[in-house]
């Protein structure tokens, strides 16, 4: 292990891969990205499932009692993939009576007293910072990150104390994540939108009002968890739950943001 360095603060601290251990008077802090220890970044996905792996492996190189430590900040965040460019999807993010709204180049920051939401350009990001190969095929791409970190989650949860054990807990998460979708939707939209060139008549725009609606009822997850309720509440057929399948399928198809191979994987997710 690296001898360690001193930061502005005057504390002690090493860095374990892209975590930083942090000495200081009072406590030993740890801090980083599950999401980039276990990837390498945190564009490609990290799945609910991949946490227990990311935090047991934290454990391992750190040598401490990880999941026994009190978590006093966690940040949610997902990498959202848009049929618009970017930064005309940004522009669209107007002022909120409940934050300061701050844009700058390629971001949008919200804030207000210890919070803060953050709306950026993915692939801008990944450009800029020349730490991960940007490929072409992502450079086609239109993806907004959204990050939301909770200081304190114990007011939040509702409980005494949070531990980083309790993010194994799906109920934890849930609640987690239902605050994350809360605060986005907090955020008001401007309503009008750019059909694009690709809008030639009524059956393009009937796709793209389509798309724009899923969009908003939370994305392709969302939805096909829907169908799955559907079917089993409604009491669905086969052919009729394949037949919505194929609907959808047809409609994501005209955006060049999806493959058959992750319709397939969020598929077999929205399922389980």
């Amino acid at each position: 292990m690296d001898s360690p360095d001193t930061n502005k603060r005057g504390n002690k601290y090493i860095k374990i891969v892209n975590f930083v251990c942090e000495d200081t008077p009072d406590d030993l802090l740890l801090h980083g990205s599950l999401s980039k220890l276990y990837n390498g970044d945190n564009y490609e996905p990290f799945e609910e499932a991949d946490i227990t792996v990311a935090l047991r492996l934290l454990e391992k190189l750190t040598k401490l009692p990880v999941l026994k430590s009190e978590l006093i900040r966690i940040d949610v965040a997902e990498n959202l993939f848009l049929p618009d460019e970017a930064r005309e999807y940004l522009s669209q993010l107007a002022n909120s009576p409940h934050y300061q709204k701050m844009p700058f180049k390629n971001s949008v920051y919200y804030k207000k007293t210890n919070f803060t939401l953050h709306l950026y350009d993915k692939i801008k990001q990944l450009k800029d910072e020349a730490k991960v190969p940007v490929t072409e095929e992502m450079s086609e791409l239109n993806v907004i990150r959204y990050e939301m970190p909770i200081w304190k989650p114990q007011k939040h949860l509702k409980i005494p104390s949070v531990k980083v054990v309790h993010l194994l807990s799906p109920s934890i998460r849930k609640k987690l994540k239902q605050r994350w979708v809360d605060e986005y939707f907090r955020i008001p939209k401007n309503l009008a939108f750019d059909l694009g060139s690709g809008t030639k008549g009524t059956a393009d725009l009937k796709v793209q009002l389509a798309l724009r609606g899923m969009e908003a009822l939370g994305g392709r997850v969302e939805v096909l968890r829907m169908l799955v309720k559907a079917k089993i509440h409604n009491g669905w057929s086969k052919k009729k739950f394949q037949s919505a399948q194929r609907l959808l399928w047809s409609l994501y198809q005209k955006q060049s943001t999806i493959n058959e191979s992750k319709w397939t994987k969020e598929m077999n997710e929205a399922i389980k």
